[in-house]
């Protein structure tokens, strides 16, 4: 496949992607205050893993 076919495959995807967390947001099925497109149990697993790793770093370098 060449570049131009792959860069199309992926903008394809993406979109449907945002295509599919707008309806699931509209539907009401995942929540979404900050209107994103990620929902917000996504977000807050993110921020908990994020604060873990800092909390890992920061144990290692000493700080703790």
């Amino acid at each position: 496949m060449n570049i131009l076919t792959i860069l199309a495959l992926l903008v394809l995807v993406a979109t449907a992607i945002i295509i599919f967390a707008i309806w699931l947001n509209k539907k009401g099925i995942t929540k979404d205050e900050n209107d994103n497109y990620i929902p917000d149990a996504v977000d807050k697993k993110v921020n908990n893993v994020k604060s873990g790793f800092k909390n890992i770093i920061d144990i290692i370098k000493g700080k703790k």
